[in-house]
């Protein structure tokens, strides 16, 4: 039993701790869109991105933004969510903007 409970000790210290250094996540709805937004940290340089993760209201011809600004911080959207209009029956479009890509 002892084993058992030191075992799921454990798992819970690891559980919490890579939540905590995963990085810091928001959501937001923009003109009936969901966001998630992320911040993580790779190589001791921040990140910032966001997903579409659905959408409220019915909306008929959504138009995902390139980049979403939030408390002076700004997101680059960069993935659709698994399922994210999945239940939209009056979905007729989505509009997505065009992206220029650049390395540094």
């Amino acid at each position: 039993m002892r084993t058992i409970l030191q075992r799921l000790s454990a798992v819970l210290v690891l559980t919490t701790f890579s939540f905590l250094t995963a990085g810091a996540q928001e959501w937001i709805t923009i003109d009936s869109l969901e966001y998630l937004l992320h911040e993580e940290e790779d190589l001791n340089r921040m990140s910032y991105t966001a997903t579409v993760m659905g959408y409220v209201n019915g909306i008929k011809v959504p138009k995902i933004l390139r980049t979403i600004k939030l408390h002076g911080v700004e997101y680059k959207v960069n993935s659709l969510g698994a399922g994210c209009f999945e239940n939209c029956s009056s979905l007729t479009t989505v509009t997505i903007p065009e992206t220029k890509e650049t390395s540094i």
